[in-house]
């Protein structure tokens, strides 16, 4: 079990992670096209199962000192190859550009869906990421947002949205593939 976290904390049900890779392997095919980056790792299973999956490279990157230890000591006797790092997500535009085509996981601590903040962090680390680099443009990234409420991106950006319902939680599938279940 990982460490608690300061302040509150959630985990991803094994049902929603579930889900999660299977709509992405739905949508996408070959996941080992796709880096996979989970920009608030917290326990790190979403990392370790997109790394078992075959996505490559995978990113876990977490603010909490005691969780980033846990997740290089995890993926080590795990044996997967995942580079781990203290990083706040809203820092995470160039890691995403860089390694396109990516999905990108985001599951913050419940506490910062407060206010809208999320929403509207999450809409400044798209427009910065999607808009600045040439490199990377909506083709190359999908986003899964797994929240309490639907998420909405900016308009303009390209990115289709399908949304599922899970265990009271809604994950948002941002992208421009992303269509209806097949």
């Amino acid at each position: 079990m990982p460490p608690a976290a300061r302040g509150h904390q959630q985990f991803t049900t094994g049902i929603i992670k579930e889900a999660v890779f299977q709509v992405l392997a739905g949508q996408l095919g070959d996941l080992s096209r796709f880096a996979f980056c989970d920009l608030c790792a917290g326990s790190g299973q979403m990392a370790f199962e997109a790394a078992s999956l075959g996505f490559r490279p995978v990113f876990a990157f977490d603010v909490d000192q005691a969780r980033i230890r846990h997740l290089r000591a995890e993926s080590l006797r795990l044996g997967l190859k995942i580079e781990v790092g203290r990083r706040d997500f809203r820092r995470s535009g160039r890691i995403l550009s860089e390694n396109a085509p990516v999905v990108a996981y985001f599951d913050p601590p419940y506490s910062f869906w407060r206010d809208g903040a999320a929403g509207r962090e999450l809409d400044t680390l798209l427009l910065a990421t999607l808009v600045p680099h040439g490199d990377l443009q909506a083709r190359d990234l999908v986003l899964v947002v797994q929240a309490r409420e639907a998420y909405k991106p900016p308009d303009g950006l390209g990115l289709a949205v399908q949304q599922r319902r899970y265990r009271g939680q809604i994950v948002s599938f941002l992208g421009p593939d992303i269509g209806e279940q097949p």
